[in-house]
């Protein structure tokens, strides 16, 4: 599975830095999910929790912040 480079920031300072397969973040419409080469897009955000996938085949949740 392809992968991207996700830099996750909170006001508090970085929290996370490396290559992801899936990233899931909180939409106002719902939850969005990102992989590699996504389509550009603009879209508003709400407080909730994101998830960073980096082996989608094992199934594995590698981190999460809220």
């Amino acid at each position: 599975m392809a992968t991207f480079d996700v830099s996750l920031v909170t006001p508090d300072g970085p929290v996370f830095e490396g290559e992801v397969e899936m990233l899931v973040v909180p939409g106002e419409a719902g939850e969005i999910g990102v992989l590699a080469r996504h389509a550009p897009l603009v879209a508003m955000l709400k407080a909730g929790s994101t998830r960073i996938y980096r082996d989608r085949a094992q199934g594995r949740l590698d981190a999460c912040a809220r």
